[in-house]
């Protein structure tokens, strides 16, 4: 209830009652570490330690720097979970800063997040720590404290390293459900339903990833939830790359431009077929191609020419370039010809070859 108060009534009434603005927020964003410290203390005043889950014993003093062993037999049974670890941190990190990023109308640019992690990761292999990531917890408390630039880890890093070296007793009778108060309210501010039911609306494919990462943060942890969206997000891209948009199209009357039949008043000619396909060929949506273009040939027998639009494709890979062989050679045999219009440079350059 004192987090609550303090994210969002304390300032407000503090400046109702006469106080300036920055004093009134400076308290208000006080009011968790007096908390935390007077939890504690109440916690031993009253001998409630018995009672209650509590930090206990922190072993004091900053770590030792080593260089660690290498053992090559170990690294050959390490090498795949320390390459899950490594790209689940990474996403993970990177996916909280854009969160944050969004939330700020600020950018992130994920080559120095990387750049930085993997520097991170090296110094803790020496001193012996885990594996460091950006954190949804410590990211969302830093931020709800006011945090505005990375000099603020560097505060953390530094006040940790005194309360370790000086004051490791303080925190011996900190109850942990006092710990978890903050990260919750912290999270809480995070949670986005309405962002989740616009991308329902507008994208259900969308909709269904972001939905089964919330699930799986929720019921498996913030790793398992990050490897579902991938995983959802992997599936939505292939299944929409391997169903392409592909449009019979005519002539705007007076003009050079050509429209989908469908959506515009066109003007077609019935020797000519004009296709305009709106994905890269490959071998996941080769076949769907040729059964479309095979059922438009179909719809009009009269066609002698075939006409593939190619403006929106910008790479064709060898099963797909076999498809358009084998089409050219079935339509030349039933007295067609394949025409290929708008093909960019690089795709120009491989079918030429």
């Amino acid at each position: 209830v004192l987090f609550w108060l303090a994210r969002h009534w304390v300032a407000k009434l503090l400046m109702g009652l006469g106080l300036a603005e920055g004093t009134a927020s400076l308290i208000a964003k006080l009011m968790p570490i007096v908390t935390v410290l007077g939890s504690a203390l109440l916690v031993s005043l009253m001998g409630w330690e018995a009672d209650l889950r509590v930090v206990g014993a922190l072993p004091g003093g900053l770590p030792a720097l080593q260089v660690p062993t290498i053992d090559f037999s170990i690294v050959t049974k390490l090498w795949l979970p320390a390459l899950a670890i490594s790209l689940i941190g990474f996403v993970e990190s990177v996916s909280i800063a854009q969160a944050f990023a969004n939330k700020n109308r600020q950018r992130i640019n994920t080559n120095a997040e990387l750049r930085g992690l993997g520097a991170a990761n090296i110094a803790s292999a020496l001193s012996g720590a885990f594996p460091v990531t950006g954190g949804f917890s410590r990211t969302a408390v830093n931020a709800e404290a006011g945090a505005r630039s990375p000099l603020s880890g560097i505060f953390a890093a530094v006040l940790i390293a005194l309360l370790l070296v000086f004051a490791t007793g303080l925190f011996h009778a900190l109850p942990m459900a006092v710990l978890a108060a903050p990260i919750i309210i912290a999270a809480t501010g995070l949670v986005d339903i309405k962002s989740l039911i616009h991308n329902w609306h507008y994208d259900r494919a969308e909709g269904m990833a972001q939905a089964g990462t919330a699930l799986g943060v929720l019921l498996a942890g913030v790793e398992v939830g990050i490897a579902i969206g991938i995983a959802l997000s992997l599936a939505t891209l292939v299944w929409r790359a391997s169903r392409p948009h592909i449009a019979i199209v005519g002539r705007v009357p007076d003009t050079e431009h050509f429209r989908n039949v469908n959506r515009y008043q066109v003007e077609t000619r019935g020797e000519i077929l004009i296709l305009r396909v709106d994905e890269n060929l490959f071998f996941g949506n080769a076949e769907s191609v040729e059964k479309f273009i095979l059922r438009a040939i179909e719809a009009q027998p009269e066609a002698h020419h075939l006409v593939l639009v190619m403006s929106s494709v910008s790479s064709v890979d060898a099963t797909a370039m076999q498809m358009l062989d084998m089409l050219n050679e079935r339509l030349i045999d039933e007295g067609m010809k394949l025409h290929l219009a708008e093909v960019k440079g690089p795709v120009l350059g491989q079918l030429e070859n």
